[in-house]
């Protein structure tokens, strides 16, 4: 396991003849070595410890038995220092919470800091571990922002990571991947992905599983499972849920002629056969459909979008639709949760509390939640205001309600962001958020001068 520090780190090696300065702002090293380290850096006063340096965004959070897993994208590396060039920016962090939310990881677990930046990590539970995936950049002369492709590890309940180095998820591409969504059939994984291949004056768009076993291995070659002749986007909003031995994969597309924009669904089973032969339409009427959502009870699943409309007025509401298991559709033309109000709610994401469907999303004024009857009645129309508080993802909690993490700003500063969460009981009574993205105090602005021959 690594461990990771908000901390600056100086490392200064002197000969007789030179002097050389290797100074490390924030970088991960060995737990063993970082513990002492931080020991000796900031004593045993554990009050220094609180929300990290740097920006801390795109949290996600996934429940494994009664604990769960936060992960996130991490900028500690990138404190200001007088418009300084950094070797790694975002990195892929992550912090285990028990069942009522208490941090079981104060020091991060640092599961990828490779050059440039690491982006979009999912956490995906198997039944025993968690594989957490990411996309990841590296710089190149020309374009400094190139993806080179998908990699995860896996970590086990006890917070150690099982991979020392990652998997490479799709190590021969034949064109440009983009990464979808992550699920679990209980015991393995598969990565969903979309590959798009030009030849010549022609460019197709395959959509592929890629499956791994319990042991972080390939279980066979990637899967094709549909390459659309036209009109199917496979955006970073699509999402995956698996019951009753099939997956449910939600996405953006035009499934029609007659409909200008739509969320779409289809299912595979466990060996990722096609069930639909072609996507079915959850919702398309009017406006714009984005940010699909997924979740299930266990049999069913429950869909969320926003959807935008631009006049008259402009507005942005979050909607969401039950779908049964045999892709039955029975919200079509979705349920409206914030009931028709549009304060600029974006994003709604979902979850199953043990009794209702909950969705939550941010709007102007902070996080909104609503539940929905397995029935479809809509208990709390507009959204429950829970003002400061944001969300970013929802996952079930042990005992009934959700976890909810986001992106918080409120530490004011340069770069205030970190990652909160808090636990909402099924009542959508909100407890007390507190950062999880933690760290020591950051140091910069380092300077060393030669005192004669011995430095």
């Amino acid at each position: 396991m690594l461990h990771a520090q908000r901390c600056g780190v100086q490392a200064l090696r002197l000969s007789t003849t030179c002097a050389v300065l290797v100074v490390l702002l924030a970088l991960a090293v060995p737990m063993t070595a970082g513990a002492q380290l931080f020991e000796s850096a900031v004593g045993s006063d554990e009050d220094l410890i609180g929300p990290a340096a740097g920006t801390q965004e795109y949290g996600d959070i996934e429940r494994g038995g009664d604990i769960f897993l936060a992960v996130w994208v991490d900028r500690r590396t990138e404190v200001p220092a007088d418009g300084s060039e950094y070797a790694t920016e975002g990195d892929i962090y992550a912090a285990r919470l028990d069942a009522s939310g208490n941090l079981l990881d104060e020091i991060p677990i640092l599961l990828s800091q490779d050059a440039a930046d690491q982006v979009t990590p999912r956490a995906c539970w198997n039944g025993e571990n968690w594989l957490v995936t990411w996309v990841s950049y590296t710089p190149i002369p020309v374009h400094p922002w190139t993806p080179v492709g998908i990699e995860a590890v896996r970590v086990s309940p006890d917070g150690e990571v099982l991979d020392e180095t990652p998997i490479n998820v799709f190590p021969t591409p034949a064109g440009s991947v983009k990464y979808l969504a992550t699920g679990s059939d209980g015991t393995d994984w598969v990565v969903f992905i979309s590959e798009t291949v030009q030849s010549g004056m022609n460019t197709r768009t395959y959509l592929r599983g890629i499956k791994f076993s319990s042991a972080g291995s390939h279980l066979g070659a990637p899967v094709t499972m549909f390459s659309p002749s036209c009109c199917y986007f496979f955006p970073l909003g699509t999402d995956v849920a698996f019951a009753q031995g099939q997956y449910l994969l939600v996405f953006e597309g035009i499934p029609s002629s007659s409909v200008n924009d739509a969320i779409v669904g289809m299912r595979f089973t466990q060996s990722l056969q096609k069930i639909d032969n072609q996507p079915f339409q959850v919702v398309g009427t009017s406006g714009v459909f984005r940010e699909p959502r997924v979740t299930t009870d266990g049999t069913d699943y429950f869909v969320s979008w926003y959807h935008y409309t631009s006049y008259p007025p402009a507005s942005t509401n979050p909607i969401a639709a039950r779908v049964m298991r045999d892709g039955t559709v029975l919200d079509p033309a979705g349920i409206d949760l914030s009931a028709g109000t549009g304060f600029g709610a974006r994003y709604p994401r979902v979850a199953w509390d043990g009794t209702n469907w909950v969705a939550g999303w941010t709007d102007n004024l902070g996080a909104r939640l609503a539940r929905v009857t397995p029935g479809g009645t809509l208990l709390d129309p507009g959204g429950v205001s829970l003002p400061w508080l944001g969300v970013g993802e929802l996952a079930n909690s042990p005992g009934g309600g959700t976890r909810m993490v986001w992106t918080d700003g409120r530490a004011g500063g340069e770069l205030p962001d970190d990652i909160c969460s808090t636990h909402v009981s099924p009542d959508l009574t909100a407890a007390e958020e507190a950062p999880i993205s933690l760290g020591a105090p950051s140091h910069s602005h380092v300077d060393v001068a030669l005192a004669g021959d011995d430095g």
